[in-house]
């Protein structure tokens, strides 16, 4: 029985047999009696598919994989800037609108805003830490030239959040601020 089935296997893939079980095959499935018998098959699945398609095409325009897969780099093709910038810098533009205030809580919200700014941008980059000081901490001079100072900036922060009765006055924040653009610019992020 083994060696039969063997023979035959054998016989079917022969160079010689190939072609005409090919041919044979292909007959078989054009053939005008398997079209009639799967019509009913093939009406079923149409009906899925049309059934199918309009959801299909409403999930897709309302997630973001579109956006995500197409657009990002259309966009970027036709600005030569990254995606999201122009985000970003109204996002900077309204956290330095804060200077304009004059007032002390303006002041020390521009640079907590500023903080939080930095440390989502550090965490898109994939370095890794629960926050921001875990990021500073694990980012190195090659990723991030002003490291130093970008640590400094955030220790300035946490002195704010921890000591409300801290003066904050124009010039650092403008400096602080300053650390934050330069870190931003050295990243081509603004």
């Amino acid at each position: 029985m083994t060696f039969d089935l063997v023979s035959r296997i054998n016989a079917t893939l022969d160079p010689a047999n190939l072609f005409s079980n090919l041919t044979n095959f292909l007959n078989l499935l054009i053939s005008e009696d398997l079209q009639k018998d799967l019509y009913l098959l093939k009406l079923i699945y149409l009906g899925f598919s049309l059934i199918l398609i309009p959801p299909i095409i409403y999930f897709l325009a309302r997630s973001s994989f579109l956006q995500w897969y197409f657009l990002t780099d259309l966009m970027e093709l036709l600005t030569f800037k990254p995606f999201g910038l122009r985000k970003r810098e109204r996002e900077w533009r309204r956290i330095t609108g804060y200077l304009a205030e004059g007032t002390e809580d303006a002041y020390k919200l521009a640079i907590i805003e500023a903080d939080n700014l930095m440390n989502q941008i550090l965490k898109r980059l994939g370095i890794p830490g629960t926050n921001i000081e875990e990021r500073l901490k694990n980012a190195t001079p090659s990723q991030i030239p002003n490291l130093e100072k970008l640590r400094e900036a955030h220790q300035f922060r946490n002195n704010i959040v921890h000591d409300p009765a801290l003066k904050v006055e124009l010039d650092k924040t403008r400096e602080i601020l300053g650390e934050y653009e330069k870190t931003l610019k050295d990243l081509e992020l603004l």
